[in-house]
């Protein structure tokens, strides 16, 4: 197999597989996409880049090039394993993605997508590669291992023609304090949530109580929707089971609202309705950049700060993307030996076609600092 020459991107959204490819210093064939998603971000941050909004993508030789790819991945995220997945519309944008780099001949595709994949995706990837005479293999990862502190973990399928693939990875562990500005930070806590504990406090919470679930960041939106719920009530009642039954709150720690990040733990994934608060404020924009493993002067036009959330959470963490395209390059072109990595002081997993090489950790071997 002789070595990739370029990298091909396909469903970049804000440019996050973009931003790994540069950082390796491998030359892009173009950034195609199926929706356009994202394309003023990656136009501002790489204008002189070969764009294709829509399929139909070009019929071009891709024997030199990997391909990485992000198309949508609620399919594997909602569909029943037990369903006929090649057969349902949900997975036509990770089918169009794998027909057209296995039929162009890529040395490597590598597909990113959620955990839900191993469960609902194997039979639509077995077809695939059959059909093509391909390998599959799939890296489970998390990005909290690679300098992000998000406990965000995602899958990777790859299609190869190699035989096996070795991978090794040398874990950084950063926590949502390693990534905080000094401006205007404070300890005190912002008027929202100031005005919601006093009213929770009058539904017969206790402030020791209220402010440690707070801390914890575990049911901040909860405890916020019902503090905005008891602004409007001017007798709240004696305790909260009255409030919930009259304002018909439901589950309690049910709400999608903004959370509050410990400064010593991580952060939870990214969503696309997310807003984190850090020690009385919510994050600025460089800070959600940092939770995503973006650069710190990365270009974000004319949008607002939901719209900044929306890209993030619908990208790849560029440090996973960049290893990712780092594994590829180096498997597809030259052999590599156990003997030369250090399992001592990094992960290294030998997977074969079919097999899952699992990278993630435990929030104890974290914090214990067993990593290997």
């Amino acid at each position: 197999m002789k070595p990739p020459n370029d990298v091909l991107i396909i469903n970049s959204y804000a440019g996050s597989l973009t931003i790994a490819a540069s950082q390796l210093g491998l030359p892009i064939r173009g950034s195609y996409e199926d929706c356009g998603f994202g394309l003023p971000v990656q136009r501002a941050n790489f204008p002189d880049l070969k764009y294709i909004e829509k399929p139909p993508w070009p019929k071009d030789h891709l024997h030199h090039s990997l391909v990485i790819a992000h198309p949508p991945c609620a399919a594997f995220s909602t569909q029943s394993p037990y369903r006929k997945g090649i057969d349902s519309d949900h997975f036509l944008p990770h089918k169009m993605v794998m027909d057209y780099a296995l039929s162009q001949g890529a040395p490597a595709l590598a597909i990113e997508s959620v955990p839900g994949i191993l469960a609902a995706g194997r039979q639509v990837h077995e077809e695939f590669a059959k059909k093509y005479k391909y390998n599959v293999f799939y890296i489970h990862q998390n990005a909290v291992t690679f300098g992000v502190p998000q406990w965000r973990p995602r899958v990777w399928t790859i299609f190869t023609k190699l035989p096996q693939l070795i991978l090794h990875h040398y874990p950084n562990i950063r926590r949502v304090r390693d990534i905080l500005l000094r401006k205007g930070t404070t300890l005190e806590p912002n008027a929202e949530i100031r005005d919601a504990v006093k009213c929770l406090v009058g539904a017969g919470f206790t402030e020791k109580r209220i402010y440690k679930e707070l801390l914890s960041g575990e049911h901040i939106g909860s405890l916020l929707q019902i503090g905005k719920k008891l602004l409007d009530i001017d007798d709240p009642g004696p305790n909260y089971q009255e409030v919930r039954d009259r304002w018909n709150l439901g589950g309690r720690f049910g709400v999608k609202l903004p959370r509050v990040l410990n400064p010593e733990e991580f952060g939870t994934t990214i969503l696309h309705d997310s807003s984190f608060f850090v020690m009385g404020r919510e994050l600025y924009l460089e800070e959600y950049c940092a939770l995503m493993g973006f650069p710190g002067d990365y270009k974000w036009p004319g949008r607002t700060l939901r719209d900044f959330r929306l890209y993030l959470s619908k990208g790849v963490c560029p440090p996973v993307a960049k290893w990712i395209l780092e594994m590829m390059q180096i498997n597809t072109s030259k052999t590599v030996r156990l003997a030369d990595l250090d399992a001592v002081t990094s992960m290294v997993r030998v997977v074969k076609p079919g097999e899952v090489a699992d990278f993630t950790v435990t929030k104890k071997q974290v914090k214990q600092g067993r990593l290997f």
